[in-house]
Parts: structure tokens; C-alpha cells; sequence
């Protein structure tokens, strides 16, 4: 049996909106399972010298240790099922993928063994982490490599827009409200390069819905520029927290899976906002979705039709309706917010089974020292 580290370092190698989700679950969890977190200045270069930035990027390591054991793990932020960091997959022990499929894995990876070290893992999005100076340098050194040259103001607006587009956990169970503007909310951004199915698939929901008699939807496309037929739903973007509001807002948000079927951040978003969701099946990590409360009905709906038939039946049935909004926020923080993700995967790795519902204050005061 495996036992919890004294220590994880992290090895400060990836873009804050890859890497926070997964530290402040850290930071969640560390009091409970008694290992200080750390934060290595570009410990990456020492421990994966020559790892391209690119990987580096998506793809957060940590560095454990506890006595004469020490390994590393890692997790992989990669839209893609079929894209594997095989350089950092060689070296770690732990390799947690969100846009799990197991045919993928088998197809990429040649060796049974390496296989084994990849564990689905579940969805996340960017958050605001506590004490974010002393997480700043997270990617600056990274960001400019792969930018290259990138000037001083360049920098202040990629740390600006971090803090414009991330929230805390607490702040966003906070907007849950019983009070809801709007049937159904799907406000989505045109795709002006490559994904031209998916801007079609999400053109005829919108239609669909604003055809459908008695039902306040608010819909659109937001983008520098919407083309041709889809300029009919254009809408100006908004800023994040009317974006948020507007889903906990909604009596129902559509999901549309993103860019190569992979799970979108809006996942997270709508489940911990208290949101009904209606939308396509979920096909990566289904291992760990597939089973979760009422998830059969809401990710269910291949069609544009089958989707706005669905979500008019829910609307009709407000008590059916809330019963999966309570399931929506219970699972969230059960199963996918920071503390439990990260929970799951500590009991994975420690083979100890305990409560992922610690309180992080001692790390958090801890690292504010």
C-alpha cells in the first residue's frame, strides 16, 4: 500500500488555466492528507530538461516525495483523446487524462505498460486560485518562450485576462439561485476556422429554439466576426460574470461537446451553477460520467431535434426540473469540484480511502507564509 508524501512540488510548467483547477484542489486537500505543497520556479527545465513548451503547457507535473519514495504526476489538459505527451507519460508514475478513451490510449501507446499509467480523470475548468501573486510565474517563463519575444504589456494582459476569466469555486456556488431569467440559455462562440460542423450543429439549435412558441430562449453566436447565415444570431460577448449569471440564470443551458469530441469546460461551468443541462452524449471519460446521477437523461441527445424536444419535456415538468438541478449541484461537489477530483485521484494514488472534503486553510495559510 501506498502512503501520502510529505511533499508535492509543483513543477510550475503549465498555463494557469491548465494548472489551477488542479492546485487549488491541492491546496483542498492537503491538511486532510497531511503533505505540504510546493511550488518549484521552473522546476520543470531541472526535472523534464528539453520538454517542449507545447507539452509543457496543457500538461501541470508534480513531483512527490515521501522518504526514500519520490515519483511524478501529472495532469493531461489536452482536448484530444488520441494526444499523449509520451515524454512526460515516460517518466511519471501517474498520468491523469481528462479526455480519457481507452481505444485511444491503445492506439497511441505502444507499450501495455505505459497504458496502465493512464487514469481517466474528470472534466475541469479555469478558477481563480488563491494568493494568485504567488502562483503568477506559473507560465510566464513558458508563455514567453512559446510566444516568443513577448513584450511586457503582452504579459499584463495574458495576467489580466487570467483574472478577468477565472472565479473561485466559492464565488461561483454562490451565483446558484432559485430565481431564473430565461427557459433555456446558449450562448456560444463561432468556430472561423475548421469546425465547421459544429458551428452548423449549434446554428440549428438556436433556430429550433427560436422557433419554438413560448419558450424564452436566449441564444446566439459571439465572435470578431459571424459570417453568412450565422450572423443571424450574433451577439456580443459579454463579460464572464454576466456569462455565469446568465447559466445560473437559466432554467436549462445546452452543452455542445467542443472540438474533437472532447469534454468543454462549459461541463464543469452549468453543474456547479446549478444548471439542468440538455445535450449531446459525452464520449470521453465515460468511465467516470457515464454512471453519474441523472446524466442518462441530460447527456442523452444526438440530434439539434432531439435536444429542444428534450428540453421543452423538462420545462413542462418543473418538478422533475428541480430534482435535477439539486442532483446537478450535489454531483458537482461530490464528484468534480477541485477538492473531490483531486480527492479521487490522492486516493488513487495513495491507496488510502478517505473523505475528499478536507478543509484547506492550514495549506492556505501555509502557503501564504
Amino acid at each position: 500500500m501506498n502512503s501520502a508524501p510529505v511533499k508535492i512540488t509543483y513543477l510550475d510548467n503549465a498555463a494557469l488555466d491548465h494548472c489551477s483547477y488542479f492546485l487549488t484542489g491541492l491546496l483542498d486537500n492537503a491538511a486532510q492528507y497531511g503533505y505540504r505543497l510546493e511550488i518549484q520556479k521552473n522546476g520543470y527545465e531541472k526535472h523534464f530538461p528539453g520538454l517542449p513548451p507545447e507539452l509543457a503547457r496543457a500538461n501541470p507535473i508534480f513531483y512527490a516525495e515521501d522518504g526514500d519514495d519520490a515519483y511524478y504526476f501529472c495532469f493531461d489538459g489536452y482536448d484530444m483523446a488520441d494526444r499523449i505527451a509520451i515524454e512526460i507519460l515516460e517518466k511519471v508514475r501517474f498520468f491523469f487524462k481528462t479526455n480519457y478513451d481507452a481505444a485511444s490510449v491503445e492506439k497511441v501507446v505502444e507499450d501495455p505498460l505505459l497504458r496502465q499509467r493512464v487514469i481517466p480523470s474528470h472534466p475541469f475548468f479555469n478558477v481563480k486560485l488563491p494568493f494568485f501573486l504567488r502562483f503568477q510565474h506559473a507560465s510566464t517563463p513558458l508563455y514567453r518562450t512559446v510566444m516568443d519575444e513577448f513584450s511586457s504589456w503582452k504579459h499584463l494582459r495574458h495576467w489580466g485576462g487570467y483574472w478577468r476569466r477565472s472565479d473561485t469555486i466559492d464565488y461561483l456556488r454562490g451565483l446558484r439561485t432559485d430565481h431564473k431569467q430565461h427557459d433555456v440559455y446558449f450562448v456560444v462562440p463561432y468556430y472561423p476556422k475548421f469546425h465547421h460542423t459544429s458551428n452548423e450543429f449549434r446554428y440549428e439549435i438556436m433556430a429550433r429554439f427560436t422557433e419554438a412558441k413560448g419558450i424564452n430562449a436566449k441564444v446566439g453566436f459571439y465572435a470578431p466576426e459571424v459570417p453568412g447565415k450565422f450572423a443571424k444570431f450574433y451577439t456580443k460577448r459579454t463579460s464572464r460574470s454576466e456569462h455565469l449569471q446568465n447559466i445560473a440564470g437559466s432554467r436549462i443551458s445546452i452543452y455542445a461537446r467542443g472540438p474533437h469530441d472532447c469534454l468543454s469546460f462549459k461541463l464543469g461551468e452549468q453543474l456547479c451553477l446549478g444548471s439542468v443541462v440538455v445535450g449531446q452524449p459525452i464520449r470521453r471519460t465515460k468511465e467516470l460520467l457515464g454512471g453519474l446521477p441523472e446524466f442518462d437523461i441530460q447527456y442523452a441527445h444526438e440530434t439539434p431535434a432531439e435536444i429542444v424536444e428534450a428540453a421543452i419535456e423538462l420545462l413542462n415538468n418543473p418538478q422533475r426540473l428541480e430534482a435535477v438541478r439539486q442532483s446537478n449541484m450535489a454531483t458537482f461537489d461530490k464528484y468534480i469540484c477541485p477538492s473531490a477530483l483531486i480527492g479521487r485521484a490522492l486516493n488513487f494514488m495513495f491507496a488510502r480511502e478517505l473523505n475528499s472534503t478536507a478543509n484547506g486553510q492550514i495549506a492556505r495559510e501555509q502557503l501564504s507564509s
